[in-house]
């Protein structure tokens, strides 16, 4: 049987007249929303709420405030493991943000890291070309979009995945379900991470400030994590049987 799994990205390509048409010959379909409400534009939400509507009662979010908020249903099935090789280990910690706020931040990481002798690579876009040039690093990259595959690739050369989330974010980035998917071990601001299916005190680390990342020991940046065991649980095909 078909089924349609829409993810929030392409709710304001979707035209009403295909919305209606799927309603009246009971296609089974749902709306995943992969993006965070609370780092939206008033513009985008304004464009996309008459298009709800169509989704009542059939709204997944990744977040779990705004499925508290928007009475939507929460959900870890958003992510598929991608069937890339193995790559040989030349990282000891790896990031990739869109700047949002976060990039000063990330380069005060880099700094200290680097500092303690810790391989770093780090993908910063979304700043000013005046900041890339007052902030260069040799292992830092300003505005050079990656594939996701690219980002994998990366991953998988990596020891650790630092994950830095906007302000106000509460749920998981996609950093945390690489860590879990690849066995890498993560830093992260969030700390919510204890709640994170597959958490492991070993191998992901709660830092709200740099001085508590001074305080991780060296071991922790040279061994590789052990297996999470990964069983396949994000994946997305679990929404469908759910659809």
């Amino acid at each position: 049987m078909l089924k349609i799994l829409f993810l929030s990205p392409s709710l304001p390509l979707l035209d009403d007249s295909f919305l209606e048409y799927i309603q009246k010959r009971n296609i089974p379909y749902a709306l995943l929303f992969v993006d965070l409400m609370q780092c939206m534009g008033n513009k985008w939400i304004d464009q996309i709420s008459p298009k709800l509507k169509y989704f009542y009662g059939k709204t997944y979010s990744c977040d779990e405030t705004d499925a508290s908020n928007y009475n939507w249903i929460f959900t870890l099935n958003y992510y598929s493991k991608q069937n890339i090789p193995e790559k040989e280990l030349k990282t000891d910690v790896f990031l990739a943000l869109y700047d949002k706020g976060r990039a000063s931040k990330a380069l005060h990481y880099y700094d200290i890291l680097s500092r303690l002798g810790i391989k770093c690579l780090f993908y910063i876009t979304g700043v000013s070309d005046e900041f890339s040039k007052l902030n260069s690093r040799p292992g830092i990259i300003y505005n050079e979009v990656l594939r996701y595959s690219e980002v994998i690739g990366f991953v998988k050369e990596s020891r650790v995945i630092l994950e830095l989330c906007q302000k106000g974010q509460t749920s998981n980035t996609l950093r945390a379900f690489e860590a879990v998917v690849y066995d890498k071990k993560l830093i992260t601001d969030n700390p919510d991470i204890v709640h994170f299916p597959f958490f492991n005190e070993t191998t992901m680390k709660y830092i709200p400030s740099t001085e508590t990342l001074e305080q991780l020991p060296l071991e922790f940046f040279r061994k590789q994590a052990q297996s999470y065991n990964y069983d396949g649980s994000f994946s997305p095909t679990k929404l469908f049987d759910l659809i």
